[in-house]
């Protein structure tokens, strides 16, 4: 199972909740797609990236994204 990194932008649950309390579902966009769209934002403003399949492209979004939440969880050391 791929690490999705949990919902990208949790609510706290409840009328006065603590930092540390999340709703355990969030409906929406998980933190790795956000990643993944940040990234092909910044793949796409190259402008040899116009030369770039689609597929190509849409890949190495997740591979940044994939690789920047193994490092969140310290499995990439610096």
């Amino acid at each position: 199972m791929t690490n999705d990194g949990g919902p990208a932008f949790p609510f706290p649950s409840g009328p006065e909740p603590r930092v540390d309390e999340f709703h355990d579902r969030c409906d929406g966009m998980s933190l790795r797609d956000w990643i993944a769209a940040k990234a092909m934002q910044g793949i796409c403003a190259i402008p040899t990236s116009a030369n770039m399949e689609v597929a190509s492209i849409s890949k190495s979004a997740y591979l940044m994204a994939d690789a920047m939440l193994a490092a969140r969880e310290g499995q990439v050391k610096p």
